[in-house]
C-alpha cells in the first residue's frame, strides 16, 4: 500500500488508482525506436536519416568507425563499443564536421538531420506519435 500511496501522490494527474489497480488516464503505447520494429534508440533513427540527407558525410564516418575498430587493442582499452554506442559514434562523428566544437544535439537542430528530405525515414515514428496524440486528446 505504501507504493500505491507513493505514487498517487507523485503521479495522481496522470494514474488512477482504483484500490491495488493502477492505471493510466491516457494512452501509453509503446514505441521501439528506430522503426517499431527492430531494437535501437534515437541515434539509430538520426543515423537512417543521416544517410539520406548526408549520405557521402555518414559512408565517411561510417568508414572512419571502422579503421578505428581494426585498432582492437585499442577498442578494448576503452571498453569497446556496446550495443548502439556505434550509431551514438556515427552521429557524433558526422556531427563534428558540420558543427565542429558543437554538440550532437546543436547539430541535429541547426543542420538537416530531420527535414522534409528525411521525412520518408520518420514516417513510422511520426505516424506513432500522431496516432498516441489523437487517442490522448479523446481522453
Amino acid at each position: 500500500m505504501k507504493i500505491i500511496k507513493r505514487l498517487q501522490k507523485e503521479y495522481g494527474d496522470i494514474l488512477c488508482f482504483n484500490g491495488a489497480n493502477v492505471y493510466s488516464k491516457t494512452p501509453t503505447d509503446i514505441y521501439i525506436l528506430p522503426d517499431n520494429n527492430h531494437q535501437g534508440t534515437l541515434d539509430s533513427l538520426l543515423c537512417k536519416c543521416g544517410k539520406v540527407v548526408y549520405p557521402a558525410l555518414l559512408e565517411f564516418a561510417d568508414k572512419f568507425l571502422c579503421e578505428t575498430e581494426t585498432q582492437k587493442e585499442k577498442i578494448e582499452k576503452w571498453g569497446g563499443f556496446r550495443n548502439f554506442d556505434r550509431d551514438k559514434a556515427m552521429v557524433a562523428a558526422a556531427a563534428s564536421v558540420l558543427k565542429p566544437g558543437k554538440t550532437n544535439r546543436v547539430s541535429v537542430l541547426d543542420d538537416l538531420w530531420v527535414s522534409d528530405k528525411s521525412k520518408n525515414t520518420l514516417k513510422c515514428f511520426t505516424d506513432f506519435l500522431q496516432q498516441w496524440l489523437v487517442k490522448a486528446s479523446s481522453h
